[in-house]
């Protein structure tokens, strides 16, 4: 039996990442329903009153699923919504990411940028099974 995930209307997985002292990054899958339309770009909004008052920060065209929000303030949380454009119109705003830059705030490390090594585990030898009854 498999169970097929509901279809997403809005950008789905909305996350906030305090990157720095005045930067968080975004970062959301697409829709996966568009109504037979392309996707031309993303506007991103900052929450100014939850679910009433935004403020547009960033709008960008194509495909990039990522943003680097800057000039934040330190200590300060702040609220992110992020839409779709579609040919003929928008997608409904997706559910809000929160974030709270501070100064000690730095940007997670990728694997392949550090300097250690990740070492895969061998499958076991000589396993045997028992039935229980």
């Amino acid at each position: 039996m498999s169970a097929k995930p509901d279809a997403t209307k809005t950008p789905a997985g909305l996350t906030a990442v305090p990157i720095s002292k005045n930067q968080v990054l975004l970062s959301w899958v697409p829709p996966s329903e568009t109504f037979n339309q392309s996707i031309t770009g993303y506007v991103i909004e900052r929450e100014n009153i939850p679910d009433v008052l935004y403020e547009e920060i960033a709008r960008i065209s194509g495909s990039n699923t990522s943003y680097t929000v800057n000039g934040l303030a330190t200590g300060k949380t702040y609220d992110f919504v992020v839409y779709a454009e579609l040919a003929l119109g928008n997608t409904p705003r997706s559910p809000a990411a929160s974030a709270t830059p501070e100064l000690d705030s730095k940007a997670p490390s990728s694997p392949s940028s550090s300097s250690g090594s990740i070492t895969v585990p061998t499958s076991p030898r000589n396993l045997k099974a028992a039935e229980s009854l």
